[in-house]
């Protein structure tokens, strides 16, 4: 006759080989899992960098064999097909440069004096802005160089933001309304590596204070297994 085992037992001996994984409650993933989870959101990021890399590359075939298409582009991947091009860094000043229809031959463009007059005038203009605001940058990098060194794309995020605010406002002016909108109040600034640590904080706290709870409960090893799922 086979002896009736307590389902203490069975949980005991059940399997040969201890768990030597601690069991997650609901909700807190393991380190396994998190492991998992960002190896997943790693593959997922390459893949994409691939995609972008090659729709890059089709569109600047395009471009070369018909140049209007830069015109049916968006502003990102239009930016950088003008960059790998003709060298300038937007729409802007490559319709400044080589004319509003830019993907004429230059055999077919026809300039009077006059018009040719306002072109050069157009672009003194442009490159007397870009250069205020690209000492607008400089100064906003120099005095906050944390944001640069803990964002990567903080310039170029700069630059697009600069593009939704208007041109009637200094240059000075409309760099730190970008700032503000991507960073917030830069006095009080708080950098990843901080940010990081007081997340770490929280986590360790508040692991802390649940293991306190766990250690002042006087329960049995039954009402245990109930807790953590072994038992109904």
């Amino acid at each position: 006759m086979t002896p009736w085992v307590t389902p203490e037992k069975e949980i005991q001996t059940g399997s040969q080989e201890p768990n030597t994984q601690e069991p997650s409650k609901e909700g807190t993933p393991t380190k396994e899992e998190l492991q998992a989870l960002e190896a997943r959101h790693k593959e997922a990021a390459d893949a994409l960098s691939r995609k972008a890399e090659e729709e890059l590359k089709t569109s600047i075939k395009l471009a070369k064999l018909d140049p209007k298409e830069i015109l049916e582009m968006d502003g990102k991947k239009q930016n950088k097909v003008i960059s790998e091009i003709y060298g300038f860094n937007n729409l802007e000043e490559l319709k400044l440069i080589k004319w509003d229809e830019f993907w004429k031959s230059e055999e077919e463009k026809e300039f009077t004096d006059t018009e040719q007059l306002a072109q050069e005038i157009k672009l003194l203009k442009y490159k007397n802005k870009t250069s205020e605001v690209d000492r607008a940058l400089e100064d906003y990098q120099k005095d906050n160089s944390r944001i640069f060194e803990d964002n990567e794309d903080a310039l170029e995020k700069l630059k697009t933001e600069l593009s939704y605010i208007s041109e009637s406002l200094p240059a000075k002016e409309r760099v730190e309304r970008a700032g503000r909108i991507l960073y917030g109040d830069t006095k009080n600034y708080v950098d990843k590596t901080t940010e990081t640590y007081l997340s770490m904080q929280d986590k360790w706290y508040s692991a802390w204070a649940n293991a306190q709870r766990v250690e002042t409960k006087d329960t049995s090893f039954a009402d245990f297994a109930r807790e953590w799922g072994f038992l109904k």
